[in-house]
């Protein structure tokens, strides 16, 4: 098939099985019909039997070769003027003419979108037959006979009722596996959604879609990772071997705060930003995030990484930005307290200001690290926090 042909798209499966059925079920019958005419003594309609059942064959061999719209095509033409012959020879009380029926189904089945109209030219004028035929039925006497009239009636009733029923069964089918594929598609969007979005943020942007989507949170605790000496230790190292690193460490971060209910916002390089009590509240979220750094600590350790963790806590304003690769992301002072504190903290500690530290500080062993300059804010008294053994932070 030559790619650059327009008119030879690939077709769905379903479409070339639809037109391998119809043209091999056609030469199949015909080649039948011309042996029984042939012992019969009808060497012209024999002739005919098989000038068709060649042609059907043909279709099929284009069908193998890729050209399913050409197939298509010749197959419901064939099957037009077996049909319309077949009316002619053996009149109208032989039923010949109720394959016009499905002659005006199987187009849709052999077609796909991008042919509708010649599947719309073919099942009209199969239709037009149709009519056609009830209207001039007096104009169509028994020319040919072969069997008795009243059995060819009732032999092309039932062949015309079960290739209307298989045809039924295949739009269901259809349809059943449309629905199915489009279910798919819908969860996979929804799974690559909740994947860069927070589940309650995801909901409100599906129901209300091109909403600006930004909220004012009064108290939240935001903490930020880094690694420390990543640059060096990346520039040593081949790529494939940092990006396993940071995808190792950073899915154990994840598991964490699915866990604890914190909530990851992005990963930055190296560094790594969560939040917690957005963007739905969580009771004693100060608590909940001092745990969760805690334990990225022992996961670091595990992996022989070492990394320094800010935490802070206040307001602040989260939504989303952008239209093409947007994110949920968080703003104020309490996110850039929180960076400060990681910044100038110590490799392996959890550091945290005030605001967190008064809300903690019977729950864990905080060691007081004095003030220290922080960039825009002056001097501020921080500590550092260590887990107490007896508590359980999950």
């Amino acid at each position: 098939m030559n790619p650059n042909d327009r008119h030879e798209t690939v077709f769905a499966n379903k479409h070339i099985k639809a037109v391998t059925v119809v043209a091999a079920t056609g030469a199949v019958a015909l080649c039948f019909w011309f042996a029984a005419n042939l012992v019969d003594g009808r060497p012209w309609l024999a002739s005919q039997n098989l000038v068709m059942a060649l042609g059907f064959s043909g279709c099929c061999w284009l069908n193998r070769r890729g050209s399913h719209a050409l197939a298509a095509t010749i197959s419901s033409g064939l099957f037009l003027l077996q049909m319309a012959f077949a009316t002619f020879a053996f009149g109208y009380q032989s039923g010949s003419f109720l394959f016009f029926l499905p002659g005006a189904i199987l187009p849709y089945l052999m077609f796909s979108r991008e042919y509708m109209r010649r599947a719309n030219f073919f099942a009209a004028v199969s239709a037009f037959g149709f009519m056609a035929s009830m209207v001039f039925q007096d104009e169509l006497p028994v020319r040919i006979v072969i069997v008795s009239v009243k059995f060819m009636e009732i032999f092309n009733a039932a062949l015309v009722l079960a290739v209307l029923i298989a045809a039924a069964i295949s739009f269901v089918r259809i349809v059943t596996n449309g629905e199915e594929a489009l279910a798919r598609a819908h969860r996979r969007a929804n799974q690559l959604l909740l994947n860069v979005l927070p589940e309650a943020i995801a909901e409100r942007l599906k129901s209300q879609p091109g909403m600006t989507i930004a909220d004012r949170y009064e108290n939240v605790s935001v903490m930020f990772v880094d690694i420390v000496n990543f640059t060096a230790k990346a520039n040593s190292e081949r790529p494939e071997e940092t990006v396993a690193m940071l995808n190792k460490l950073f899915t154990a971060f994840d598991r964490v705060c699915a866990k604890t209910g914190v909530e990851k916002i992005r990963t930055i390089g190296d560094g790594y930003l969560a939040v917690a009590g957005v963007p739905t509240s969580l009771p004693n979220h100060q608590r909940k995030m001092v745990a969760t750094g805690l334990e990225f600590l022992q996961i670091a350790k595990q992996q022989g990484v070492e990394i320094r963790i800010g935490i802070h806590c206040g307001p602040a304003v989260a939504g989303i930005v952008g239209l093409q690769r947007f994110q949920f992301d968080i703003w104020g002072d309490t996110v850039n307290v929180a960076s400060r504190m990681e910044t100038s903290g110590k490799t392996g500690k959890v550091h945290v200001s005030r605001a967190v530290f008064d809300i903690v500080k019977d729950e864990f062993i905080c060691v007081e690290r004095g003030s220290i300059p922080i960039k825009g804010k002056g001097d501020m008294p921080t500590w550092f926090i260590e887990a107490d053994p007896s508590q359980s932070f999950e």
